[in-house]
């Protein structure tokens, strides 16, 4: 996942850190049974988002797994299926009352990883059907990622951008040195997005 910082420990093979077992070096001995029954719960399902396995999520939500469970970089499964383009387990947190704007400890929402190209590199392409579901259930269009104040337009595919453009995002917003919207599209070379920008009034 290009938004973890990786460590030497264990790794299962999501990439969700394993350290000494799956509840992270906890020892079991001062959880009460319920709560080592949660921690399972939410870990499971933070794979099963990240794997794509619908039919798990779908079981472990009926279980009582938290549809806002994050692992221990604040990534939630939200995130994971938003990123891995899960159309169906994106829905299915979303009607289970994953929060759509939860950010990672690096301040990167579900909306900046789904978008497409620029800062998550391992994808160019975007899910129209994501990107729509997360704004219908409140999604942040103007909301700043990271501590450089990027927004989601800044870093979205053209067809992610006309969607953003159309929900109200902010065509000259700018990030935490003063670079605009405009100024980031130039400066991925995306001359179509910039004319869609300059369309919308966009300026540098």
């Amino acid at each position: 996942m290009a938004l973890i910082t990786k460590t030497p420990e264990k790794k299962g093979k999501t990439g969700i850190v394993k350290a000494d077992g799956p509840l992270g070096g906890l020892d079991r001995k001062l959880l009460p049974p319920d709560t080592l029954s949660k921690l399972q719960l939410n870990k499971e399902l933070l794979e099963a988002a990240e794997k794509g396995d619908t039919g798990k999520v779908a079981d472990l939500l009926k279980m009582g797994a938290d549809p806002n469970a994050k692992d221990k970089y604040g990534v939630s499964a939200l995130s994971y299926a938003a990123y891995e383009r899960h159309v169906e387990i994106t829905r299915l947190l979303l009607e289970n009352g994953a929060d759509p704007d939860s950010k990672s400890k690096l301040e990167i929402s579900p909306l900046f990883g789904a978008v497409g190209e620029g800062y998550l590199r391992k994808y160019s392409n975007y899910s129209r059907e994501i990107v729509e579901l997360l704004i219908s259930k409140g999604a942040e269009v103007n909301g700043v990622n990271t501590n450089l104040g990027l927004t989601a337009l800044m870093f979205a595919e053209y067809g992610a951008s006309e969607i953003l453009i159309a929900h109200g995002a902010d065509v000259n917003a700018k990030d935490a040195f003063g670079d605009s919207v405009l100024v980031h599209a130039k400066r991925r070379g995306r001359d179509d997005i910039v004319g869609l920008l300059e369309k919308h009034g966009a300026r540098e």
